[in-house]
């Protein structure tokens, strides 16, 4: 072989040897890709930090929700699944206890005849491809929406709060008078003469309860001036080790969204698009509404919800 052959050779077994690097490095992040991640925090079921995504009276809700309704008719509820596996909705009061498994991320959805105020409790527990070989635990998701039933033309206002440790949340509603504030339930009573400041009653969850434990529990008030409006505060209170997921970086351009979430994440989903991994591209019509999720295995959750710009849940 002459010297230029020796060359031309010498230059082709390099050029099959870099293409056999890059083939092996690519088969590499194949592997890495598609494969469930620990989690870095205390799971969100064992923090008490509720994460379900629930669908009722026209809003999706991410652990806690409250939906008024007036008595009679009927009341829908939907629980939203993760690939596959079970979903579990129970209340006492409304009489229902359904265990249903689901499979290509669906829904299961129960409707309750309105007679009576009630807590419904749901637990949804996603099965993830590859997760036995994972050696991961798989958390389940819990959440709790509350019907509350109401006289028709109630003057009302609610809110539900998942508070770390240190009772540090509060409630205000608009008021043009003096009230007299009262609440009941989780073991207390309060009342409370209140003045409005900027058009508004505050009352911090602080002045209510006493007691910083792990608790779940519903205030039902009333604010008593010339009218009446009625309250209800929903109160969870969660570890102070546990982390919501923050907000990933997103970037939308030629309609692609593409995200990058933090490492724990294990699914990303867009609409109906699943993808399991902490970061990809997906197909975006940014005239049209979206539902962005993140998931961990430890049930960490973040809905974004798109109608031009975006709106985070946790």
């Amino acid at each position: 072989m002459d010297r230029d052959n020796r060359k031309c050779f010498k230059r082709y077994r390099l050029g099959i040897q870099e293409i056999v690097r890059v083939f092996l490095f690519a088969l590499l992040l194949a592997g890495c890709a598609g494969k469930l991640k620990p989690d870095s925090v205390p799971g969100a079921l064992a923090s008490h930090y509720p994460t379900a995504e629930m669908i009722a009276c026209g809003t999706r809700f991410v652990g806690l929700g409250i939906c008024p309704v007036s008595q009679g008719g009927v009341f829908s509820i939907k629980v939203q699944g993760y690939y596959q596996g079970t979903i579990q909705i129970d209340s006492e009061r409304c009489e229902i206890h359904q265990k249903v498994r689901y499979q290509n991320n669906g829904q299961v959805a129960v409707t309750i005849p309105v007679k009576t105020s009630c807590l419904i409790d749901v637990v949804v527990s996603p099965e993830y491809p590859g997760d036995p070989k994972s050696g991961l635990k798989i958390e389940s998701l819990k959440g709790r929406l509350y019907m509350k039933v109401l006289p028709e033309g109630a003057l009302y206002f609610s809110k539900s709060s998942k508070v770390k440790e240190g009772l540090n949340a509060s409630f205000s509603f608009p008021s043009d008078e003096p009230v007299k504030l009262s609440f009941r339930g989780c073991g207390v009573a309060f009342d409370e003469e209140k003045e409005p400041v900027n058009g508004e009653i505050t009352v911090m969850l602080r002045d209510i309860l006493y007691m910083d434990m792990p608790m779940d529990c519903v205030l039902e008030g009333a604010a008593i001036g010339k009218k009446v409006t009625r309250l209800t505060w929903q109160v969870w209170t969660y570890d102070q080790d546990f982390t919501p997921l923050a907000v990933p970086v997103t970037e939308l351009k030629n309609k692609k969204l593409t995200v990058k979430a933090e490492g724990p994440v294990s699914v990303l989903s867009l609409d109906e698009n699943y993808v399991i991994n902490n970061q990809t591209s997906f197909q975006f019509d940014p005239s049209k509404p979206h539902v962005l999720r993140l998931i961990t295995v430890g049930g960490r959750l973040l809905i974004g919800e798109w109608s031009g710009a975006w709106t985070w849940k946790n």
